[in-house]
């Protein structure tokens, strides 16, 4: 429904499926003749300016990352961030076990919690910004007001995690929650922090926001099993021990060390 290219998918497709029609290759892949299953299977070997593509995208982002401290610290905050933010997918068998819950029961305290994301989310933080925005409080500057957003919503996590990994009675580990939640801000500003002029180069936004995604999945992808084996130690442990993963969680939370100008 984009403005001015409407048209192009469909006549797209249909100049190619009468491509197709003509020359016979419009069946399914593994349906197909025995000499197109031949060509497509050898579509990466017969194509060797592919491996040179591929080599010339990772030297890209290399470059793009090198001589760029800046941008250095904000993948650095995205990727501790992701992998301790992979704390969450364990709080319902936290809860169940510190508390003996049911998963059931557990739920609704996470369902608190997710009111608390929507009306930050929703309500406060969009208010907070078109305030300062309006006003001349932030001395006109968008990008100290993400900086400062980003900080506090990273000390506010911080502070949350903590107080859940030390509750010990069901009202500690609400409140612990709640301010939890008011951290999850965070990517709002770092994400807006990615295009600023303290971390952008001139027409380099696309290749930035890659990166960010994949350090991003990276972070995760090594949070997700380094909970889980923090997990199973903290069974082990009991008492308080029960809290490791979250312990662990609130020292990997970065403070973003951006320059800021």
């Amino acid at each position: 429904m984009l403005p001015g290219v409407r048209d192009a998918p469909l006549k797209t497709f249909v100049s190619a499926e009468a491509s197709d029609n003509a020359t016979g290759e419009g069946g399914p892949l593994l349906g197909g003749s025995e000499d197109s299953q031949h060509r497509y299977s050898n579509a990466f070997e017969t194509h060797p300016g592919l491996v040179r593509r591929v080599c010339h995208a990772v030297n890209k982002m290399i470059h793009l990352v090198i001589g760029r401290p800046n941008f250095r610290i904000l993948l650095y905050s995205f990727f501790l961030t992701a992998l301790a933010s992979s704390d969450t997918k364990l709080l319902v068998q936290y809860i169940s076990k510190r508390y003996e819950w049911t998963f059931a029961q557990a739920g609704y305290m996470l369902s608190a919690k997710a009111i608390v994301n929507f009306t930050l989310l929703a309500l406060v933080v969009p208010r907070i910004v078109n305030a300062s925005m309006s006003s001349k409080a932030v001395h006109g500057s968008e990008d100290r007001l993400n900086y400062i957003g980003a900080q506090t919503s990273i000390l506010v996590s911080v502070v949350g995690v903590l107080g859940v990994a030390l509750a010990f009675k069901f009202w500690m580990l609400l409140a612990a929650l709640m301010i939890y939640a008011l951290g999850s801000a965070l990517p709002v500003f770092t994400m807006s922090l990615v295009k600023s002029p303290l971390i952008a180069l001139t027409n380099s936004d696309i290749q930035d926001f890659s990166i960010v995604m994949l350090t991003k999945t990276l972070g995760s992808l090594v949070g997700a099993p380094l909970m889980t084996v923090l997990w199973v130690h903290a069974i082990k442990l009991g008492g308080v021990g029960l809290g490791l993963p979250y312990f662990v969680s609130g020292v990997s939370y970065p403070s973003e060390g951006l320059t800021y100008r």
